[in-house]
C-alpha cells in the first residue's frame, strides 16, 4: 500500500533484504543493493563491474579513490592499476566501509528523498544491523524513511528512539486477503 500510495512521486527505493543462508555474511542485503543498483549481470567481467560501480557512484559525485576502493572490495571486484588498495586492518575497513555506505545514502538523499526497507530483519546480520543502527541514529539529518519488516519475535534495536515508531501488524482476515 505504502509503495502505490508513493508510486508518483520521485524518490530513492533501497532494499536490503536478509536472509537465513547469509546471518553470518557481513553486508550481504547491502551487497545485494548495490549490485542491483549497478546493473550488474552475470556475464559482467570485473573491468566492467568496475564500470558500472563507478558509473553509480559517479551519480551522487562519490568517486574518491578510497571510496571507489571500499566499495569494489566490498563487492568483490579487483582493483586494476588505476586504484592503490587501502592499507586498513579488517576492524578499520569495516568501520570505513560502513561510513562510505551511510555517504553515499546521504549523498542520494540529498538529491531526492529515499525510502530504505529492511526486509526480514530477524535474520540480520551484525554488520548490516550496525549499519542500519548508524543510518537510524543519523536519519533525523537526511530525508530518509526506514521501513524495517520483521516477525514478532524479532527485538528491534532500534526501539526507543524519539523518532522510531514500531507497529506490529497482525494476520490478515480472508475477506481482507481477497
Amino acid at each position: 500500500a505504502l509503495f502505490e500510495r508513493i508510486a508518483d512521486d520521485p524518490y530513492y527505493h533501497v532494499v536490503f533484504q536478509c536472509s537465513p543462508y547469509y546471518t553470518n555474511s557481513a553486508l550481504h542485503p547491502v551487497i545485494g543493493q548495490f549490485e542491483r543498483s549497478a546493473g550488474f549481470t552475470l556475464e559482467d567481467s570485473n573491468p566492467i563491474k568496475l564500470e558500472k560501480l563507478e558509473a553509480l557512484l559517479s551519480a551522487t559525485d562519490n568517486l574518491s579513490d578510497s571510496t571507489r576502493s571500499l566499495f569494489a572490495d566490498l563487492l568483490s571486484i579487483p582493483l586494476d592499476e588505476r586504484y592503490p588498495p587501502l592499507d586498513l586492518q579488517p576492524a578499520q575497513r569495516k568501520v570505513a566501509t560502513i561510513a562510505a555506505i551511510v555517504h553515499q545514502l546521504s549523498r542520494l538523499a540529498e538529491q531526492k528523498p529515499v525510502l530504505l526497507v529492511l526486509e526480514d530483519a530477524h535474520w540480520i546480520d551484525p554488520t548490516t544491523q550496525e549499519l542500519v543502527t548508524r543510518v537510524i541514529d543519523g536519519i533525523a539529518t537526511m530525508r530518509v524513511l526506514v521501513l524495517v519488516t520483521a516477525r514478532p519475535e524479532f527485538s528491534s534495536p532500534w526501539t526507543g528512539r524519539d523518532h522510531v515508531t514500531s507497529l506490529a501488524l497482525s494476520r490478515l482476515s480472508k475477506a481482507q486477503c481477497a
